[in-house]
């Protein structure tokens, strides 16, 4: 029901490594039928049928691009896995004396690569001053003087 981590890599190890095999057979498929379009050309060629020489070579074109196309995509797929292990790698392992403790990466601002730098501009002010209000210690409490009785 629950999968650990080791598992998941190696689900999604297996799905890459069947997905790149697809890609690689598509692109030998489409470079066979790329040299049969180029025989079949050849021959147009050679009975003198320029319209099917064109229309082949049209074929062989659009083949290219799709060979082009496929080698790209194959070469994304390379690109993101090593990514991805480069990724896995780069994080800092527990030491052996230590191995339940939680390492803090970031206990130091120095260590975070990520973060983003300070560019906050500070401007000296005057300190702030308070007039200090209070009631002066000679004051005597008199009572207010209202509509009521006087």
């Amino acid at each position: 029901m629950f999968k650990g981590k080791e598992e998941k890599e190696m689900e999604r190890k297996i799905r890459i490594r069947k997905s790149k095999s697809v890609v690689q057979s598509y692109i030998m498929k489409l470079e066979q039928l790329q040299k049969r379009v180029f025989g079949q050309g050849k021959e147009y060629a050679k009975l003198g049928e320029q319209k099917m020489v064109r229309s082949q070579a049209s074929k062989y074109l659009a083949l290219e691009s799709r060979v082009h196309q496929a080698k790209k995509l194959l070469l994304l797929m390379e690109e993101a896995e090593i990514q991805r292990e480069l990724n896995s790698m780069s994080y800092r392992k527990l030491d052996a004396e230590e191995p339940y403790k939680k390492d803090n990466i970031y206990n130091n601002i120095g260590e975070n690569t990520h973060r983003r730098p300070d560019k906050q501009k500070w401007y000296e002010t005057a300190p702030n001053t308070y007039n200090q209000v209070a009631i002066p210690p000679d004051h005597i409490q008199s009572p207010q003087r209202g509509k009521g009785v006087q």
